[in-house]
């Protein structure tokens, strides 16, 4: 289940701050780019800073981008790969 839903201007306290950290003990960072040293990295790293959040990353893989739409579907991020981050995330 999808609970909240929002994207944010480039500001760190404003996803640190947000309440479903605090309410859920979780946060899960989904996006297109690739995972490692990106901006979902900053915004983990401010959100592990200002609360005590367990949280996990979802990027791309670090391969490059086929044209064809079979390969292009290899490094995109699906609704199976998000349910299965989830699930881990909430430790089931």
């Amino acid at each position: 289940m999808v609970e909240d839903t929002r994207v944010y201007a480039r500001r760190p306290p404003c996803t640190a701050q947000h309440p479903c950290c605090d309410r859920t003990g979780h946060l899960l960072l989904v996006h297109e780019a690739v995972q490692v040293a990106g901006f979902g990295a900053e915004i983990a790293a401010s959100a592990a800073e200002a609360t005590d959040c367990k949280l996990k990353r979802l990027g791309a893989p670090r391969i490059p981008v086929g044209y064809a739409p079979v390969l292009e579907a290899q490094s995109r991020i699906g609704v199976a790969d998000i349910v299965a981050a989830a699930k881990a995330l909430r430790g089931g």
